[in-house]
């Protein structure tokens, strides 16, 4: 048995998760736990938890990084290997990880590629044995977490995930470890499956109003988020331009028209050059992620006010 605690954010994950806890169980080195936080789901997910000797730590909890948190908290190993309950592993996929950590000191994460199969293929893939003779860790700055080994110390110096990100705050976590000069590693040669059905809806209204987060990575990290992401700085100045010339329509008609309009293409045109596809649904998926960068300014507003308030009251408290 490893030092490693296995944690895994779930919600409505009752498609994939069987798949993903027999590919843990399956492990040529056990793990010392398997925790689970789940985000209020209404599938089979908490009835198929329970046929497996995990822990179920929280229900009912709102957005990633808050489930990755008590996870954190919850954990007891040295490592945790973070498994999202849509990944699969190989069959020595731990032990490889466990063994790297444990004989390189300096190797605090380690991520590698999340080859996107169909849930089938996931189930089968994950029978499979790595190499563990010809791989090579190198150096990045990228890491896909839907399946990664990080230790939780590296994790608690860097003041663990920012509950903020709801959906998606990887981005914010790897800077902060990276700022923090933590050794974050990539192995191309273990990969871990992300299992898709083959018929899934492209995008969801929720989905994308959580993911419109990019008004919080421009109020954390300030111009030098757009410096370092500029792609996503051009999409989010698109996504506003569409949503306002569409609310300010009725009110300046011919000018909004023409604002509107050109908004569309350049939407259109900024999809196809970055995804090389040309899709109507763009345009909705852009719409709802501009009303979630509002959401998601208040939100920030809401939780600096009450910060600053708790400071307060606790000065007044020692005065």
């Amino acid at each position: 048995m490893a030092d490693v605690s296995v944690c895994i954010p779930t919600y409505n994950s009752a498609k994939t998760l069987k798949i993903c806890l027999d590919s843990i169980f399956r492990q040529t080195v056990k793990p010392k736990e398997v925790l689970i936080c789940d985000g209020g789901s209404q599938d089979d997910t908490l009835k198929i938890v329970k046929t497996y000797p995990a822990k179920l730590v929280a229900k009912n909890i709102k957005g990633v990084g808050a489930a990755r948190n008590i996870l954190t908290s919850a954990s007891s190993g040295a490592l945790i290997a973070w498994i999202d309950a849509d990944a699969a592993i190989p069959t020595n996929w731990l032990e490889l990880r466990v063994k790297t950590h444990q004989t390189q000191p300096d190797v605090d994460c380690i991520s590698g590629p999340a080859t996107v199969v169909p849930i089938e293929d996931g189930e089968r893939l994950a029978h499979q044995k790595l190499d563990a003779q010809n791989f090579k860790l190198r150096p990045s700055q990228i890491m896909s977490w839907t399946a990664v080994t990080i230790r939780r110390q590296t994790i608690e110096d860097v003041g663990g995930f920012d509950p903020l990100f709801e959906f998606d705050g990887d981005w914010d976590l790897t800077t902060r470890l990276t700022r923090a000069n933590a050794g974050l590693y990539w192995c191309d040669e273990w990969p871990a499956y992300h299992m898709r059905p083959e018929k899934v809806m492209r995008w969801s209204p929720k989905k994308c109003v959580l993911g419109g987060n990019f008004v919080l990575y421009l109020l954390k990290y300030g111009p030098m988020y757009i410096k370092s992401n500029p792609r996503h700085f051009v999409t989010f100045a698109l996504r506003m331009w569409l949503l306002y010339s569409l609310l300010l329509l009725p009110f300046f008609t011919k000018l909004m028209l023409f604002s509107l309009l050109a908004s569309i293409a350049f939407n259109l045109i900024g999809e196809k050059l970055h995804t090389n596809e040309l899709r109507l649904g763009y345009l909705l998926e852009q719409l709802f992620k501009a009303v979630g960068e509002h959401r998601n300014f208040v939100r920030y507003l809401t939780s600096h006010l009450s910060h600053e308030k708790v400071a307060s009251t606790a000065d007044s408290t020692r005065d």
